[in-house]
């Protein structure tokens, strides 16, 4: 039986919409620009708990930014808690771009709030937010000093175009005891990174799926390590 065209058109339509990032500001200024860390939580989490992980970097020249990804889901009903992921397969190609010119527009905005280094644009991920990181790298939008990339693996179409990427540290942290996400998937992304040549170190932490305080402390030194 042949199926009849639909009567009806799908269109498209651009609109604006308000998001939300939270931003974590150094106690101290040592009397140079910091290095900005942009921490992109994961499926389901939102910016004001997420930066909340990184607390104990106050302390440290670094200004934390994390931005909250567009799109609002209810995580669960009963009661009714909200989530927010970056992308799922629908379009995922657009939300990419998108996500691409939000960073853009966010980096602009932080920079007339709070001047840090632009050489010293770092970008780390938890779980979904990893691949957005990367995304974020091998796009050149802004040089990337480095990704730090917490309980995910290297998604496929970020490997592909490693060859011709400008090369940017990278930081892997993953827990030995992960079971959303195994620690094979870290390893198996550290040897395609070094295939590459890009630089690359590991911290793996006795734990499951997150960032523990002693993976943050690791996270801040690497940062710290940076030229600047």
């Amino acid at each position: 039986m042949n199926q009849q065209a639909p009567h009806y058109s799908i269109e498209k339509l651009v609109i604006e919409r308000t998001v939300e990032f939270a931003m974590q500001r150094p106690e101290a200024s040592p009397g140079h620009l910091p290095a900005l860390l942009v921490a992109l939580h994961g499926y389901g989490q939102n910016c004001d708990r997420f930066i909340r992980v990184f607390a104990s970097l106050r302390k440290k020249n670094i200004l934390i930014v994390a931005p909250q990804a567009p799109n609002e889901f209810y995580v669960k009903m009963n009661p009714p808690v909200v989530g927010y992921t970056w992308l799922t397969r629908y379009e995922r190609d657009r939300s990419i771009t998108e996500f691409l010119a939000y960073m853009q527009r966010m980096l602009e905005k932080i920079q007339s709030m709070h001047p840090f280094d632009p050489d010293r644009v770092n970008f780390l991920g938890f779980s979904q937010g990893v691949s957005m990181a990367y995304r974020f790298a091998i796009a050149e939008v802004h040089q990337t000093a480095g990704v730090i990339a917490c309980g995910a693996d290297l998604p496929p179409d970020v490997h592909a175009k490693l060859p011709t990427a400008t090369p940017f540290r990278t930081f892997l942290v993953h827990g030995t005891e992960d079971t959303v996400v195994p620690l094979t998937k870290a390893k198996e992304a550290y040897i395609q990174l070094k295939k590459q040549g890009l630089p690359v170190e590991h911290f793996f932490f006795p734990g499951g799926h997150e960032v523990p305080v002693e993976a943050v402390e690791k996270i801040g030194s690497w940062i710290t390590s940076q030229a600047g």
